[in-house]
């Protein structure tokens, strides 16, 4: 097999980036995220411990069928380029969140970061409408729940002064 033959499983591959992604959101959470959530004020709508891990399970599931669709296409034109960059862009991100509420406590800039984060999410959505429905319809639906987890998120910013009086304003 020479090096043009060579390609990898779209599933596979799909399932190393999802994998990557879940594991450096970890990495960057570090440990203690269950006591950080305890020891904050939450809205009075707030999920359970439990159901958050349930919503990530299914935030990756959606990525990888997402992903795998779009590493499947032929040709791999610009538009799947595009749909993998943004599908990337938003596993990145979403991992970096991680640093901003759990490592560094800055909340103000937890919620901030949802905002272009759900433009991102918009954007990959409406290029998926024509690529691949399902994909689309995945995304929408994650969209509507970002409208609920920035919600969350400035209503647990505001829940939870910081302790000093210039952090996180």
């Amino acid at each position: 097999m020479d090096a043009h033959t060579f390609s990898l499983n779209p599933s596979l591959l799909a399932l190393i980036i999802c994998a990557v992604a879940a594991a450096l959101e970890a990495a960057l959470a570090g440990t203690g995220t269950r006591q950080r959530l305890a020891e904050l004020r939450m809205p009075s709508v707030s999920p359970p411990f439990a159901l958050w891990l349930a919503i990530g399970a299914v935030y990756y599931a959606m990525c990888f069928i997402v992903l795998r669709q779009v590493l499947a296409g032929r040709p791999f034109t610009p538009v799947l380029l595009m749909a993998l960059v943004l599908v990337i862009a938003i596993l990145l991100v979403n991992a970096l969140w991680n640093i901003l509420f759990f490592r560094w406590h800055n909340l103000r800039a937890s919620f901030i970061v949802f905002i272009p984060y759900a433009a991102v999410v918009a954007v990959l959505a409406a290029l998926l409408v024509r690529l691949y429905p399902f994909g689309a319809a995945l995304f929408a639906s994650y969209f509507i729940y970002l409208v609920y987890a920035t919600w969350w998120a400035y209503h647990v910013w505001r829940l939870n002064p910081p302790k000093t009086p210039a952090a996180d304003r």
